[in-house]
């Protein structure tokens, strides 16, 4: 078994093993579930806990499945799917699905902008990711691109040198505004996207 395929079993007997001991049964003739809240959040470092807490009416059947056969990329964040179903006898209600993000302690990941200007000497481009897109938790240790490029994010200005990893946002969210602007080779076709290779960290309890 490889070291991504045995957090991602981890994750699943955590989660059966969570979601059992948070629901809460009711009375009543029909079997019934709400929808399940999440603590701290669907986003999860490794070796993370989160509580799923549910009411429902009659028997709960849990069931888990994986995002994928195996992670996108070697140490990507992967997804553990979750199914609450509430049965009574025969009965069973509607079930309640939920994802969970599990990301491991470190991974790269390519961000991708969209290049907004192509003038005749400069290109640039720009985007902004909510918590909702990257949480918190994810918090950046490097940032590579294959050509020169300024960039602008949270405050912090860096120069990229081409494929030259760079520090100098280490620590910050990848959540946030970002701005990213370089020279325009004469002759140069206009490139449709600029991509960032984030080394990132998956920081706990932040």
């Amino acid at each position: 078994m490889t070291p991504s395929e045995s957090w991602r079993r981890a994750a699943v007997r955590g989660a059966a093993a969570l979601v059992a001991a948070a629901s809460t049964s009711l009375g009543g003739c029909q079997p019934k579930i709400d929808p399940p809240t999440i603590s701290p959040g669907r986003f999860l470092c490794q070796g993370d806990t989160a509580t799923l807490r549910t009411t429902l009416r009659g028997a709960l059947e849990l069931g888990v499945t994986l995002g994928a056969a195996r992670p996108a990329a070697p140490g990507a964040p992967d997804t553990v799917r979750l199914e609450l179903t509430a049965t009574k006898g025969a009965r069973r209600s509607a079930t309640e699905r939920v994802a969970l993000i599990v990301s491991p302690a470190q991974f790269t990941t390519p961000l991708v902008f969209s290049v907004h200007e192509n003038g005749p000497d400069s290109l640039a481009a720009s985007a902004s990711f909510t918590p909702a897109d990257w949480p918190a938790s994810i918090r950046i240790r490097s940032i590579a691109a294959s050509r020169a490029l300024r960039v602008v994010h949270l405050g912090r200005v860096l120069l990229l040198a081409p494929n030259a990893p760079d520090a100098g946002l280490e620590g910050l969210p990848v959540s946030g505004d970002w701005t990213l602007a370089g020279a325009r080779s004469p002759g140069e076709a206009a490139p449709r996207h600029f991509t960032l290779d984030v080394a990132a960290a998956c920081v706990r309890g932040s």
